[in-house]
């Protein structure tokens, strides 16, 4: 045992710590594998940008090639991190053998938890090009957040639009916090956010009103909920714009304050938020 994998302790660092492997206890094994052979599960792996994939085709180095990180499951190998590389070498005929190190993952879920760990850990990854994979690895969170997005008709994408839902992360965020709370509220922002695309701030908005309203008061269903819907979306995002540049900040007790005041104009009697001390 060397001097760094020694605890002060005298014994070894995983045993002092007690740390853990996290998917096999064994590296991968490297070989040349014929590149057609390699096959792309678009259950998990996100979409290839066709750029980058041009570039290094036009420029292809093995030295940035390295090895890509591919999966053997049911007599077939799945590539799980490296994908722009292959579709690159796959452009190319003068390239037929691509260097790989190959695992013996049981399943598709655990497959996807590779492609997690590897792409989270090592680079940026946007949280819709997680959220496949977080299906396929069984996060339950992400489940219930797609389930929501069926419900809705629309599509998870980068793009914002009437039919789209962009704000994923913001979703499983809230989610987390209180699942129930949001699949109560969902159907409403649905409604008020119909032939508009779906605003973060809304949502954020509405989340927090719906925590502070006084007791008997709530965005799910009844006089509340029907005025949120019948002032709109156009009026309510006016008021959050207004609000945020008015304090110079988007805090979610600032867009409430925005959403409030779409809803009072013209009332006699206003809806107002708790202060609880």
């Amino acid at each position: 045992m060397t001097p760094k994998e020694k605890a002060l302790s005298g014994r070894s660092k995983v045993e002092h710590y007690k740390w853990t492997m996290q998917d096999v206890s064994q590296p991968g094994e490297m070989q040349l594998v014929p590149k057609g052979e390699i096959a792309i599960d678009h259950a998990y792996q996100r979409q290839a940008n066709e750029m980058k994939v041009r570039c290094m085709a036009g420029e292809f180095s093995w030295v940035a090639f390295g090895a890509i990180t591919v999966n053997r499951r049911g007599g077939k190998l799945y590539v799980m991190d490296g994908q722009h590389r292959l579709e690159a070498a796959l452009r190319r005929d003068d390239v037929q053998n691509v260097p790989c190190i190959i695992y013996n993952l049981p399943s598709t879920k655990e497959e996807a938890s590779g492609f997690l760990s590897l792409n989270t850990n090592r680079k940026p990854v946007s949280s819709i090009d997680k959220f496949k994979a977080q299906i396929v690895s069984g996060v339950e969170v992400t489940i219930f957040v797609d389930s929501l997005v069926s419900q809705s008709g629309r599509v998870i994408s980068k793009c914002s639009a009437p039919t789209t839902v962009v704000c994923i992360g913001l979703l499983q965020s809230l989610a987390k916090e209180d699942q129930h709370k949001l699949a109560k509220l969902w159907p409403t922002i649905c409604e008020v956010s119909d032939g508009h695309p779906m605003h973060m701030d809304l949502i954020r908005a509405v989340w927090y009103a719906e925590g502070k309203l006084s007791d008997g008061c709530t965005f799910t269903d009844g006089k509340w909920r029907d005025k949120l819907i019948d002032v709109g979306c156009d009026a309510i995002m006016e008021e959050i714009r207004k609000a945020a540049g008015y304090h110079g900040n988007r805090a979610p007790s600032t867009l409430a304050e925005g959403l409030l005041k779409a809803i009072n104009r013209r009332l006699r009697i206003p809806l107002t938020l708790e202060v609880k001390l």
